[in-house]
């Protein structure tokens, strides 16, 4: 037990309630089914322990021992992904250093790179953004810091060129943000910039979706302005620039967006999207799984049907333990697996409302995330089927399972 074998509890930080021999292995907590001796658990360990080991999955089929990496989708360690991870780590402690109380937590910067993606624009525009935070974009001083030979000046007033200078704070960049605010009513609050990332983060945090959008479509035209000048195509009128954004903002929320009550933007067809049924020798399973947080555990709902519609088979089971959604997907798309060979079924098509499960169950890849373990329980239970396939259903096609899954 010398490893770091719990997730979010590192070693040195692993207190136990009675000293455990070294040459003590982790199986020994085991009840060599594929399930953890509980009994044995809460002799050892305090009660918040006891949960992080609980949900640790353990696989049913065995298997040799490895180590994962939990920066990445699959697990897998690449050079990309500790290099961002060690940006980040050092961001966070120049901050803390200079005092001014940014939380370390990874969960609260994951939220803000999310709600960077989530932005209702076009990805380039969205990448300019990343880039923005990350510090990275080539602008005069970024390129004569990384020793390339250029002119570090800003195209549009000659001063040292920065990244927030650029798209910020020139003149040319101050005179588009005019017109843009007074269009579309967005406050930069360009008096409390500290750093590209942390401006970033608290504008998002106050900012709406429509005035996430307007600004992303800011930045990138402005940009884009920056470099047309400074690659020689003549400079543009920052009104002209304005211009071309009040037009792009009016397209993309006239698309993106309902700005209007009673107007929907959803196709005849979207809208009256129906159940289909499996192939005649088929049959279809809808499963979903409900997370109950204040009586700590979850709901797994299953339902079978054939290609008549008709209602084979209808499962509910409540689990104690509070998991994550994509951890409790997987539990519950493992259990209709089993469900579904002990019934004896041959061609079956398991349908999940919970995509990135989907794709992992369809991938070849190495998955050593904290679900891979079911993933690959759930590859290796699918083998006593003659036919089988897994898709991602909408929401709305998938009620049933919930409905069941709420229920317990």
């Amino acid at each position: 037990m010398t490893d770091h074998w719990i997730p979010g509890r590192p070693l040195h930080m692993l207190q136990t309630l009675f000293p455990i021999p070294e040459y003590a292995k982790v199986c020994s907590l085991m009840d060599g089914h594929g399930h953890w001796n509980e009994e044995n658990v809460r002799a050892f360990f305090s009660e918040e322990t006891v949960e992080l080991i609980l949900q640790t999955q353990i696989s049913s089929h065995g298997g040799e021992d490895f180590v994962y990496w939990p920066h990445t989708r699959f697990g897998l360690y690449i050079v990309r992904s500790a290099y961002n991870l060690a940006r980040s780590s050092d961001f966070f402690l120049s901050h803390s250093k200079n005092g001014r109380g940014l939380s370390s937590s990874k969960e609260v910067e994951e939220k803000y790179w999310k709600a960077i993606w989530a932005i209702k624009a076009p990805n380039k525009m969205n990448i300019v953004l990343w880039r923005f935070a990350h510090n990275c974009l080539p602008s005069g001083l970024q390129l004569r810091h990384r020793n390339i030979p250029t002119n570090p000046a800003c195209v549009h007033c000659g001063r040292d060129e920065s990244i927030e200078h650029c798209l910020l704070f020139c003149q040319f960049a101050s005179e588009v943000w005019n017109k843009v605010k007074k269009r579309f009513y967005i406050h930069l609050c360009r008096k409390n910039f500290h750093s590209t990332k942390q401006w970033l983060f608290d504008f998002i945090d106050r900012a709406s979706p429509e005035q996430s959008t307007v600004f992303a479509i800011t930045v990138w035209h402005i940009w884009e302005a920056r470099n047309a000048v400074r690659n020689g195509e003549g400079n543009i009128h920052p009104h002209r620039v304005a211009s071309k954004i009040h037009a792009y903002v009016d397209l993309v929320l006239l698309h993106l967006f309902k700005t209007v009550a009673g107007h929907s933007h959803e196709t005849p067809s979207s809208s009256s999207v129906k159940w289909s049924p499996p192939p005649p020798g088929s049959v279809l399973i809808n499963v979903d799984a409900a997370i109950f947080s204040n009586l700590h555990k979850l709901g797994i709902g299953i339902l079978i049907r054939n290609h008549k519609g008709e209602c084979l088979v209808a499962c509910t089971e409540p689990l104690k333990g509070m998991v994550q959604p994509k951890l409790a997907e997987s539990w519950a798309l493992r259990q209709a697996v089993i469900l579904a060979r002990d019934e004896g079924l041959t061609s079956v098509i398991f349908a999940s409302d919970c995509l990135s499960l989907v794709q992992r169950v369809n991938s070849s890849s190495i998955d050593r995330s904290e679900v891979g373990v079911v993933v690959s329980d759930i590859k290796r239970l699918v083998a006593c089927f003659s036919s089988v396939s897994f898709c991602h259903v909408k929401r709305s096609l998938n009620a049933a399972a919930h409905i069941l899954a709420r229920a317990c």
